[in-house]
């Protein structure tokens, strides 16, 4: 009978390094390393210096204790980790403010995270706006040269590269270790191979050296393998996923634009109400009527029961291709829709100060100039944004669950719109662009300074 006395002493060892790797590596997201650096920076246009962003990021150090240079080692940590934070090379970054972290049990480590968002947002406040931070994975046992990078939002798509990078460090680190296991047999074989020579029986210390041997070809050849078996296997590439609000999903669900859904005398009463309480909105000069109509008076009111603290969308009725105006001096963002997923359709997004407004169903970001709007311009209240859309093509399918499918509101004649970042003369708006829409309107979701209706001046 054939054997392989030699396959458990090879395989044994081995194994148990990697069994035992892997249960140390496994990530834990309630407990923080012990150490931090604490970064300050600001993401700016490279080409005008216009600044669109002051941030306050932190990150693991891997460290249970201060290293010889704090400031040297976070300076280097945090220059290397926001490469990843800006891949567009229009956009540069400038390293603000670096600080070092001591044991997560000092007072002064909430205190230096305090600081610090302080200074971000102080710089932000009024002009610019900051980005959304998001959780990244923090291990329970640290792995040398493991670090993960925060998600990257681009556009409607969010990219996550945690599964790569963990997967990638743990695959640096056993073969760390089983090299280590491997030239141990190897040092041990040899050994044994010294003290068993005088007696001439030296088969046992070969058949370990050889395995070890084995083991360690085939360890370093396993990248080989597997790009000749697909190279695909070598890349590990991130997951792209696509984002929706589920708060503009959810408040332009219903009969976007509809003028019959609400009680006249109702409406008028909650802003009359609201407007006793102007002291619960926190944003300076108010907000003022995008289209010049008065707010419609609709579901938006009649499903919260006309109770003006609880209401956070009205619509604008408005003529197709009228204008739209900043009802408040911010940021902003644009977003053309290229599928159906958000019934909110364009969106264009303003933000200042905390307070944010998302105006839905637009035909186009032109400004008054005739220049398209980009991300992160600023624009002051009353100034022309954009132009009211709304209107959907004869012979769109709005998604199941959209009023416009169950109404058959996709009825509009005319050419049909393409480009929101240009003045075309067109007539209606595919269902991806216009969203869910009775017709011509726009729709505003108000949030962060307080309720809607104590900060609209009329």
């Amino acid at each position: 009978m054939w054997k392989m006395p030699c396959g458990r002493k090879l395989i044994s060892p081995i194994l148990l390094g990697l069994l035992l790797s892997l249960f140390l590596a496994a990530p834990s997201l309630a407990q923080a390393a012990d150490t931090a650096c604490l970064c300050n920076f600001k993401v700016s246009y490279a080409d005008t210096s216009q600044q669109i962003g002051t941030h306050c990021q932190e990150f693991a150090t891997g460290l249970n204790q201060q290293p010889a240079n704090p400031d040297k080692f976070c300076r280097e940590a945090c220059e290397a980790k926001l490469k990843l934070f800006v891949t567009d090379p229009r956009y540069a970054l400038d390293l603000n403010i670096v600080q070092f972290l001591g044991d997560v049990a000092d007072p002064a480590y909430n205190q230096a995270q305090r600081d610090c968002a302080n200074r971000a947002f102080s710089a932000v406040a009024g002009n610019v706006a900051g980005t959304k931070k998001f959780t990244v994975p923090v291990l329970g046992v640290a792995i040398p040269n493991l670090s993960f990078s925060e998600p990257l939002k681009q556009g409607q798509y969010l990219t996550i590269d945690f599964i790569g990078q963990y997967i990638s460090g743990v695959y640096q680190w056993l073969l760390g270790a089983s090299l280590t296991i491997a030239i141990v047999m190897i040092m041990i074989g040899g050994l044994q191979y010294v003290l068993s020579a005088g007696r001439g029986d030296v088969g046992a210390a070969k058949t370990r050296i050889t395995n070890a041997v084995i083991g360690l070809i085939l360890l370093l050849s396993t990248y080989i393998i597997l790009y000749t078996v697909n190279p695909e296997l070598t890349v590990l590439g991130p997951l792209r996923l696509k984002t929706i609000d589920p708060v503009l999903a959810m408040e332009t669900v219903g009969n976007e634009g509809d003028l019959t859904s609400g009680a006249g005398s109702n409406c008028d009463q909650a802003y009359a109400l609201a407007q006793q309480n102007q002291d619960q909105c926190k944003l300076a000069g108010g907000f003022t009527s995008p289209t010049g109509q008065k707010e419609s008076c609709n579901y938006h009111f009649r499903d919260q029961n006309y109770q003006w603290q609880n209401i956070k969308s009205i619509d604008w009725v408005a003529p197709w291709d009228s204008p739209i105006r900043s009802p408040f001096s911010g940021t902003v963002t644009v977003l053309k829709r290229s599928e159906a997923d958000n019934p909110c359709g364009n969106t264009l997004t303003i933000k200042s100060s905390g307070a944010v407004a998302y105006i839905c169903h637009v035909k186009d970001f032109i400004r008054g100039d005739g220049t398209p709007l980009a991300d992160g311009d600023s624009v002051i209240q009353g100034e022309l944004i954009g132009h009211v859309g709304g209107r959907c093509c004869q012979g769109e399918t709005p998604p199941d669950g959209w009023k416009a499918a169950e109404n058959g509101w996709c009825n509009q004649t005319g050419t049909p719109c393409d480009d929101p970042f240009s003045r075309e003369d067109c007539g209606c708006q595919t269902i991806e662009q216009s969203g869910n829409t009775s017709g011509p309107h726009i729709h505003v979701t108000f949030k962060g300074a307080g309720p809607v209706l104590t900060c609209i001046k009329r």
